[in-house]
């Protein structure tokens, strides 16, 4: 296409152009673009226009871009558009520009813009003048503005408005201003703003004058504010008010000033108020002035205020007179003062108020009086008060005229006090009354006035005030206000003034009052007078105004008023007073004032006296006092008198007191304390019948001092409640003579804790009888001390529940002595975690008798250096059940005599280690020794014995699941035809070894594995049966026998090998050595009546030898250390530490 010369191209049909794609019109250059007619160019596709290249755009021909149709432009990509050249689109049609999308205006240089016709910009659409750049906007002339319509204008958007000069916007016609929405209308700039003219402000709607921005409202001008209609003012906010200036707001009318709303009068400068013509000031509403802040009222200038009408000052608020200066006030007429609210006036600064002056003062009504507050009450001066008339004086309110100053107190007249109400006068202050003259006391104050006044009122008043005021006066004082005068007038009371005081008034005085009425006015109260004073104000009488009663006076003291008197007071009274009190009066003495009493004093007192003080008073009686009292007075003491006593009055009772005077329900009524205050002296005085009578609440406290040096008699009359009741210290106390004369009913009376203190020694003392006696909850508080002291006829006492009872650490205490006193009852009746806490001695003191008594659970429960400490005699005393108890770790293998000397074991310290157990753990063990052999069973065919599995005994898993108890029971299971024996007819014999470990390593060797046929062994029989014996530290339990084709019967048991870490290897090495010397010997003898097998030949003398080596070795363990070398003394050292006369498994 692009080779198409010029010609062809101008030669092209409209189908052709129809035909040609939009990439071949893209390839065509402006030369052969230019050559297309301008129907070709009119046949061109709009989906094909948009190939064209913008070069070809901008140089189309006017005819070719007049040819375009209105969907071809309209298909015109934006890069496309803004090609088209200035030229071209002054020459676009109307119906061309209707057909420019907004995004390819939107295209359109500032240039191009420039280029449109007024009559194309007029015909823009809406939509589409909004998406004009805005530089483009700007670039529009003053002939483009005048051509847009209202329309367009309200299109425009604020970025658009924003963008125009002030020549634009002065070119807007007034209905074009008008059309600005108020959403873009302040982003006029103020430049354009400030050059509308008049018209054109006017022509401004009242939402555009409300959107107007601060900045643009300042930027008006004075003639443009000046011609503002109220409409506009109305639609004027408090900000837009705000920021006018001085000068603009001159130019304002009174009717634009009038117009102003009342929310946005608040807006204005206080320099704009304060700047307002007296006739704009004039012009403001009542509503507008009581709009005005606290700041603008204040900024009001003195001549405007002068000139506020009575209805403007009626229209200002509280908060606005509060802000008034006193300039401001001072400024305003007598009619404007009397004008003022109450609620405004009371509003006003304490400063103004003081600045009013006496024509202004008289000016003020009594409503406007009652107004003021104490704080302005109290800024009036004297000059002031003075002004005021009597009504004025009497309209005061009550909680104010405390406010007004003394010196303005001072300066009322006599018409003024009088005018003063009773509430006024109750109001006044101490010092306000204080300030009032003699004068106006004595002839201004009525009684009504005096009734007023309050004690503190009365109080203030000087002794001269005071003289000054008449009888009447003083009868006038309320009761409740005489205790308000001073000490010092009542000491100075006329006698004529006290005589006028009533019984009420004098009943009222304070005790500091009475306490300074002198002993000759004292001396003339009568008894009523008497009567009338209070228990508080007798408290306050001194020693020498007590004195100064006579004996009349002082009976005619109601007990409530004697019990008020000072201890002091009471010591001070004569024996004759004394003797007139009667025994009321008695028992209304309190404690303090019968500690108070001397001997003299007591001893004026009658029996009936005695017996009058009160209980809770008694004990305040001085010890010397009541050491005093004779016979009939002590006997006269009631018993809760007695319980009352102290424990120092009870220890100052004589010995013929206690053990003449006191009864036995005075006994009774003496507590633990009290007695426990009794010396031995006293104590011993007493009968048994008053030791009988002590509480046993009571017995529990007396001294272990008391109780130690108790007499035979007196202890045995103590009954079982006052043992029982007997503190476990007290008990701890007791002589050993004592505790062995204790009957059976006594000692079964005793706590356990009470058994529980007991000494050894008191506990030795004890009969069989009493022993048998005790509780075993009691013998389980014996202590162990008391326990290892028990003697073994009182251990012989013991029953078996009281055995039970014993703890661990009882048990633990008995010793082998008095084990060994125990029945086989007593012992099994120990429990299995008693039993493990006997001493080693102890077990091995049993015996075969005893320790063959021993349950399964005990012997299970055993210890392993109990186990350790079984003696070789005592293993025949157990069981098999027992054995099988033991808790020691033991294997049980068969072993088979092979070389007819019995069976021959080695102790654990011989070094083998095997897995006896089969719990994949090889520890030290004993072992097979002599020449004997284990039966084994290759269980898995690799040729070794590895473990327990394959031997018969407690290492062996039975079809179960479980391990065997026995060998015997491990190898009943390959009696498959349960015939009683093992031989040929069952399966599993031909599979039978015998180990015979002639090394002794615990690891068998195929020459050591010796078959049936081997040994010539025919018959292992199941009948086993118990024989216990020892041998090297271990057990031979359970024997039976094996035979041999040659029919000789040979011994074969199910040995118990001992297991575990070694204890004491001297112990072992020694038990070990003598085993081995016993097996040689033994070996010897059984060599001759025994039937050999063919084996091994034993080395009986090696064993010998070895038995001797290790004997010798053993020796050196408890040799001196110069018999040992210092390398043998080290390694021995490590090895000693054990008991060498330990049992026979000692070398677990």
């Amino acid at each position: 296409v692009s080779s198409f010369s010029t010609a062809n191209l101008g030669g092209l049909t409209t189908d052709q152009v129809v035909a040609l794609s939009s990439n071949q019109l893209g390839a065509l250059s402006t030369a052969q673009f230019g050559a297309l007619s301008t129907n070709s160019i009119a046949a061109i596709e709009t989906q094909d226009i948009v190939g064209l290249k913008t070069n070809v755009i901008a140089a189309l021909k006017s005819s070719q871009l007049a040819a375009l149709t209105t969907d071809q432009l309209g298909a015109l990509s934006t890069t496309q558009v803004a090609a088209i050249t200035t030229a071209n689109i002054s020459a676009l049609t109307t119906d061309q520009v209707v057909a420019l999308s907004s995004n390819q205006f939107g295209a359109l240089s500032s240039q191009q813009i420039a280029a449109f016709s007024t009559n194309d910009i007029a015909a823009i659409e809406t939509g589409d003048l909004a998406a004009l750049k805005s530089s483009a906007v700007a670039a529009l002339t003053t002939n483009q503005i005048k051509a847009l319509t209202t329309d367009q204008v309200v299109a425009l958007s604020s970025t658009q408005v924003g963008a125009l000069s002030s020549a634009q916007v002065a070119a807007m016609s007034s209905d074009d201003i008008a059309a600005i929405e108020t959403q873009d209308i302040g982003a006029l700039k103020t430049s354009a703003f400030a050059a509308l003219n008049s018209s054109q402000v006017a022509a401004l709607t009242t939402g555009q004058v409300t959107a107007l921005s601060t900045a643009q409202v300042s930027s008006f001008s004075t003639a443009n504010l000046g011609g503002l209609t109220t409409d506009q003012v109305v639609a004027l906010s408090s900000n837009q008010l705000g920021a006018l200036s001085t000068a603009q707001f001159g130019a304002l009318s009174t009717n634009s000033i009038a117009a102003i709303e009342t929310q946005d009068i608040v807006g204005l400068k206080t320099n704009v108020i304060a700047a307002l013509k007296s006739s704009q000031l004039a012009a403001l509403t009542t509503d507008q002035l009581g709009a005005l802040s606290t700041t603008q009222v204040a900024a009001i200038t003195t001549a405007n205020i002068s000139a506020l009408t009575t209805d403007q000052v009626v229209a200002l608020s509280s908060n606005q007179f509060g802000a008034l200066s006193s300039q401001q006030i001072a400024a305003f007429s007598t009619n404007d003062i009397a004008a003022i609210e109450t609620g405004d006036l009371a509003a006003l600064k304490s400063s103004a108020i003081a600045a009013l002056n006496t024509n202004q003062m008289k000016a003020l009504t009594t409503d406007q009086v009652v107004a003021l507050s104490s704080i302005q009450i109290g800024a009036l001066s004297s000059a002031q008060v003075s002004a005021l008339s009597s009504d004025g004086i009497a309209a005061i309110e009550t909680q104010d005229v405390g406010a007004l100053k003394t010196a303005a107190i001072a300066a009322l007249s006599t018409s003024q006090v009088a005018a003063l109400g009773t509430a006024q006068v109750t109001a006044l202050s101490t010092a306000q009354v204080a300030s009032l003259s003699t004068n106006a006391l004595a002839n201004g104050l009525t009684t009504d006035q005096v009734v007023a006044l309050s004690s503190n009122q009365l109080g203030g008043l000087s002794t001269a005030q005071f003289a000054a005021l008449s009888t009447n006066s003083v009868a006038a004082i309320e009761t409740a206000d005489i205790v308000g005068l001073k000490t010092s007038v009542i000491a100075s009371l006329k006698s004529a003034q006290l005589a006028a005081l009533t019984t009420d008034q004098l009943g009222a005085l304070s005790t500091a009052q009475v306490a300074v009425i002198t002993t000759a006015n004292i001396a003339a109260l009568t008894t009523d007078q008497v009567v009338a004073l209070s228990s508080n104000q007798f408290g306050a009488l001194s020693s020498a105004q007590i004195a100064a009663f006579n004996t009349n006076d002082i009976a005619a003291i109601e007990t409530g008023d004697l019990a008020a008197l000072k201890s002091g007071a009471i010591a001070a009274l004569s024996t004759n007073q004394m003797k007139a009190l009667t025994t009321d009066q008695v028992v209304a003495l309190s404690s303090i004032q019968i500690g108070a009493l001397s001997s003299n004093q007591v001893g004026a007192l009658s029996s009936d006296g005695i017996a009058a003080i009160e209980t809770q008073d008694i004990g305040a009686l001085k010890t010397s006092a009541f050491a005093a009292l004779n016979t009939s007075q002590v006997a006269a003491l009631t018993t809760g008198q007695v319980t009352a006593l102290s424990t120092a009055q009870v220890a100052s009772l004589s010995t013929n007191a206690l053990a003449n005077g006191l009864t036995t329900d005075q006994v009774v009524a003496l507590s633990s304390n009290q007695l426990n205050a009794l010396s031995t002296a006293q104590f011993s005085a007493l009968s048994s019948t008053a030791v009988a009578a002590i509480e046993t609440a009571d017995i529990g406290g007396l001294k272990t001092a008391t109780i130690a040096t108790l007499k035979s008699s007196q202890l045995g009359a103590l009954t079982t409640d006052q043992i029982g009741a007997l503190s476990t210290t007290q008990v701890s106390v007791l002589t050993t003579a004592s505790v062995g004369g204790l009957t059976t009913d006594q000692v079964v009376a005793l706590s356990s804790n009470q058994v529980g203190a007991l000494s050894s020694g008191q506990v030795a003392a004890l009969s069989t009888a009493a022993i048998a006696a005790l509780a075993t909850e009691d013998v389980a508080t014996l202590k162990t001390a008391s326990m290892a002291a028990l003697k073994t006829a009182q251990v012989a006492a013991l029953t078996t529940d009281q055995v039970v009872a014993l703890s661990s650490n009882q048990v633990a205490a008995l010793s082998s002595a008095q084990i060994k006193a125990m029945s086989t009852d007593q012992l099994v009746a120990i429990e299995t975690a008693d039993l493990r806490a006997l001493k080693t001695s102890a077990i091995a003191a049993l015996s075969t008798q005893q320790i063959g008594a021993l349950t399964t659970d005990q012997i299970h429960a055993m210890t392993t250096s109990q186990v350790c400490s079984i003696t070789t005699a005592q293993v025949p005393g157990l069981t098999t059940a027992q054995i099988a108890a033991l808790p020691s770790p033991l294997g049980t293998p068969i072993v088979l005599d092979l070389n007819g000397n019995g069976i021959e074991t080695l102790n654990q310290s011989a070094g083998v280690q095997f897995d006896v157990l089969d719990n994949g753990n090889k520890t030290s063990t004993g072992w097979v020794g002599g020449g004997d052999g284990l039966l084994v069973l290759d269980r898995n065919h690799d040729g070794k014995i590895n473990n327990g599995s394959e031997l018969f005994g407690s290492g062996t898993t039975l079809a179960n699941g479980q391990k065997a108890k026995t060998g015997y029971e491990a190898l009943a299971e390959l009696d498959t035809n349960g015939d009683g024996v093992v031989d040929a007819k069952d399966s599993a014999f031909a599979d039978l070894r015998v180990w015979v470990d002639g090394n002794a390593d615990g690891i068998s060797q195929a020459d050591e594995l010796k078959s049936m046929k081997d040994l010539g062994i025919t018959k292992l029989n199941l009948d086993a049966k118990q024989n216990v014996s020892a041998n090297n530290g271990n057990i031979v339990g359970i024997t039976s026998t094996f035979e041999t084709a040659d029919g000789a019967s040979h011994t074969a048991a199910d040995v118990w090998f001992a297991m575990g870490s070694t204890s004491s290897v001297s112990s072992s090495v020694s038990n070990l050595s003598n085993a081995m010397s016993s097996y040689n010997s033994a070996a010897a003898s059984a060599a001759e009546n025994a039937t050999k097998l063919e084996m091994p030949t034993a080395n009986n003398s090696a064993v010998a030898a070895l038995a001797s080596a290790i004997g010798s070795y053993d020796n050196k363990l408890t040799a001196s250390s110069h018999q040992v070398s210092t390398e043998e003394s080290q390694r021995l050292k490590a090895l000693q530490g054990g008991n060498h006369n330990q049992g026979f498994l000692a070398a677990k």
